[in-house]
C-alpha cells in the first residue's frame, strides 16, 4: 500500500485477506497522535500507537492478537502512514539496535534475549505467533537477559529511548 497522507482523523481501509501487518508512521504535530484498529463494525480492537507528537516508528497489527483488523483510524496533525506486508520487516539476525518502536521478523534460533533500553517511559518487548506475548514491560531504562520460546515469531519492541537485542 503506499504512504497515506493527512491530517486529523482519517480511515485507512485495509485488504480483506490482510489478517496482519506493519505500518509505518510519522507525526509532524506536538498534539498526541493515535491509531486504532477498527473491525467492521468500527470497534477499536487494536491500539497499536498512542504518543505524544512528534512520532516516528513501526508497528504491527495482527488478527491473531485482536481479532479482524478491517481499517485503521488515524488522529494527528501532519501525519504519513504506510502499510506494508508482515515479510517486509526485517529479520532480527542476532542483533538490533534503535530508537523508538520496532518491529522485526524472529528466526527460531534463540532460547535467550540480552535487552536493554535507555528511554525514561514506557518500554515494551513482545513476541506475536510464538504463544510468549509479553517478555518485557517496564517504565524507564532496562537491562536483563528473558526467556524466549525458540521459534518463529514477530518480535515488537515499543520504546521512547534507544535499545538493543541481543540473542544468547
Amino acid at each position: 500500500m503506499s504512504a497515506v497522507e493527512g491530517s486529523g482523523e482519517q480511515f485507512i481501509d485495509l485488504p480483506v485477506e490482510a489478517l496482519a501487518g506493519i505500518v509505518q508512521a510519522t507525526s509532524e504535530g506536538t498534539d498526541d497522535f493515535a491509531i486504532a484498529g477498527l473491525d467492521v463494525n468500527d470497534h477499536a480492537v487494536d491500539l497499536p500507537v498512542k504518543e505524544p507528537g512528534p512520532y516516528s516508528g513501526t508497528t504491527f497489527y495482527s488478527d491473531e492478537v485482536s481479532g479482524r483488523v478491517a481499517r485503521l483510524q488515524v488522529v494527528g496533525e501532519a501525519w504519513t502512514v504506510t502499510v506494508s506486508p508482515v515479510a517486509s520487516a526485517p529479520e532480527f539476525a542476532g542483533t538490533a539496535t534503535g530508537t523508538g518502536d520496532a518491529v522485526l521478523l524472529y528466526p527460531e534460533k534463540a532460547s535467550a534475549l540480552q535487552v536493554t533500553h535507555d528511554g525514561q517511559r514506557k518500554f515494551v518487548v513482545s513476541m506475536d505467533g510464538n504463544g510468549r506475548g509479553i517478555v518485557v514491560e517496564t517504565v524507564g531504562a532496562y537491562e536483563a537477559l528473558v526467556e524466549v520460546l525458540p521459534i518463529p515469531a514477530i518480535l515488537l519492541v515499543t520504546a521512547d529511548g534507544g535499545w538493543s537485542i541481543e540473542a544468547r
